[in-house]
C-alpha cells in the first residue's frame, strides 16, 4: 500500500511539472512566433494606404506661425538640421517626423505655460528637397534629389509639386531590358522606430490600364527598388515603346568600320544599327563576327559575340544599352590600329579612351 502511494504521489508530481513547465514553454514559444509574424505582417503596406501618408516635417522646410491677439510674432520659422525650430517665447522646439497637426498641437502645449489658452496657424511655406534612393535594375543607380518649385512670391503661398515613383525611375536614367515592372518595391521609412514599411508596385498596371494607384507619391527618405525580371519572364510589351525608358544612349563602336567612335543613338536602338551608323563593316572584313562589351550595375563584365550578318532576330541582333561597346572583327593589332583612329575622333572622350584600351588589352 506504502508502494502504491509513492508511485501516485510520483506520477502526480510529474504531471504537475508538465503543466507548468513544459506546458507554458510551448504556448510561449507559439506566441513568440505567431508575435514575429504579425511584426512582418505590418511593416506591409497596401497601396491605398501608402498614397494616404500624411507628409512629415524634416529638416529644410520653412514653417509659417501666427499667434492670435500676438500679431507681432508672427514670422516665418525654419527647420534647421538638428530637427528645431526656434519658436517665439519657448525657444527651440523639435517637429522632425511630426505631420503639421502635431507640430501645431505641440506648439500650443508648450506656449500654454506662456500664454492662456493659445491660439495658433501653423503652416509649410516652403517644402525641403525629396531626396530618394533608386536601387537595383535601374540605369543610374543612386541617391537622388527631386526639387520642389519655388516659393510664389506674388501671392505668398508654395505651388508644391509632387512627385512619384515614375518621376524617380525616370530621373535614374529610365528602366534597362531586364526591369521587372511587376515588381518595384517601394520602402518608407517608419518615424517612431527608424524601421521600413514596404508596398510591391506594379508599373505594367500603370502603363497598360493606367492604374494609378500603383504610381504612388513620394515622400523624403524614400528607397525604390527595382527587381530583374528571372529567365522566365516575358515582358507583356515593348518596353522601350514607353517614356520609362531613357531618351538617349551612347555606344562605342571599335573595328573594322569606316567610322569609328562614340556615338548617340535612341534608347531602342539595335547592335546592327550602330554598325551601319558607323558607316558600317569595312570590305573585306577578315572576321565576320561583332564583340559586344557591356557593364553591368554591379560592375561586371558581360562579353558576347554575334554574327555581322544581319537579320532581325533579337539573339543575334539584341537591343544595346548605355556605354555599351562593339568590336567588329580584326585580330589584336588590327583593333589596336582602329582604336587609335577612333581617339583621334574629336567625340571620343578621355574616359573612353582609356577604357577602350583596356578592352583591347582583354581580348
Amino acid at each position: 500500500m506504502v508502494l502504491i502511494n509513492s508511485k501516485i504521489r510520483l506520477i502526480l508530481k510529474f504531471l504537475i511539472l508538465n503543466t507548468f513547465i513544459f506546458y507554458p514553454l510551448e504556448t510561449y514559444s507559439d506566441y513568440k512566433i505567431v508575435n514575429q509574424n504579425n511584426i512582418e505582417q505590418s511593416n506591409i503596406e497596401t497601396k491605398s494606404n501608402i498614397q494616404k501618408n500624411l507628409y512629415l516635417l524634416g529638416p529644410g522646410d520653412t514653417l509659417g506661425l501666427s499667434i492670435y491677439g500676438l500679431e507681432d510674432y508672427a514670422t516665418e520659422i525654419p527647420i534647421l538640421n538638428d530637427g528645431t525650430s526656434n519658436i517665439p517665447l519657448i525657444g527651440n522646439v523639435n517637429v522632425t517626423n511630426l505631420t503639421l497637426k502635431e507640430a501645431k498641437n505641440k506648439i500650443i502645449s508648450l506656449l500654454s505655460s506662456e500664454i492662456i489658452e493659445p491660439v495658433i496657424e501653423l503652416r509649410l511655406i516652403s517644402q525641403r528637397p525629396i531626396r530618394v534612393s533608386v536601387i537595383g535594375e535601374i540605369s543610374r543607380p543612386g541617391l537622388y534629389k527631386m526639387k520642389s518649385k519655388e516659393l510664389n512670391q506674388n501671392y505668398k503661398y508654395l505651388n508644391f509639386e509632387a512627385f512619384t515613383v515614375i518621376d524617380a525611375l525616370k530621373k535614374a536614367g529610365g528602366i534597362t531590358p531586364d526591369s521587372n515592372l511587376a515588381e518595384i518595391i517601394l520602402k518608407r521609412k517608419l518615424p517612431e522606430n527608424g524601421r521600413y514599411k514596404k508596398t510591391t508596385l506594379n508599373l505594367i498596371e500603370v502603363i497598360t490600364k493606367g492604374d494609378q494607384i500603383n504610381n504612388p507619391f513620394i515622400f523624403d527618405g524614400d528607397v525604390i527598388e527595382v527587381k530583374k525580371v528571372d529567365n522566365k519572364f516575358v515582358q507583356p510589351f515593348d518596353i522601350f515603346s514607353t517614356n520609362l525608358t531613357p531618351d538617349e544612349i551612347k555606344v562605342n563602336v571599335i573595328g573594322e568600320v569606316n567610322l569609328p567612335g562614340q556615338y548617340t543613338m535612341e534608347a531602342n536602338a539595335l547592335l546592327h544599327e550602330a554598325i551601319l551608323v558607323a558607316g558600317g563593316p569595312l570590305k573585306g572584313t577578315s572576321n565576320n563576327k561583332i564583340k559586344l562589351v557591356r557593364i553591368n550595375n554591379n560592375g561586371t563584365l558581360v562579353k558576347k559575340t554575334y554574327d555581322s550578318k544581319f537579320n532581325s532576330s533579337r539573339e543575334t541582333n539584341p537591343y544595346l544599352r548605355n556605354g555599351d561597346t562593339l568590336i567588329v572583327g580584326e585580330n589584336l593589332f588590327g583593333r589596336g590600329m582602329r582604336t587609335l583612329g577612333a581617339i583621334n575622333n574629336p567625340t571620343f572622350s578621355i574616359y573612353n579612351i582609356f577604357r577602350t584600351i583596356d578592352l583591347i588589352r582583354n581580348y
